[in-house]
């Protein structure tokens, strides 16, 4: 029971690393853009398109964890 609780912690914490990396490539486009609004195409980093989307999505359904 123990490892299986141990498994879940590790892939929480993956999961932080990946939210926390995503929030901070957020933050560097604010930095040199001046604003969050990432193009749906956003040829840089499609990956950074699609997680600032989703989580807007998830704001407004107010789902946010």
């Amino acid at each position: 029971m123990k490892e299986i609780k141990c498994k879940q912690y590790r892939a929480q914490d993956s999961l932080d690393e990946k939210w926390n990396a995503m929030l901070n490539a957020l933050k560097t486009f604010r930095r040199v853009h001046g604003h969050t609004y990432v193009p749906v195409n956003y040829p840089p980093s499609q990956k950074l398109a699609n997680w600032t989307r989703n989580q807007r999505m998830l704001y407004n359904k107010q789902q946010m964890p």
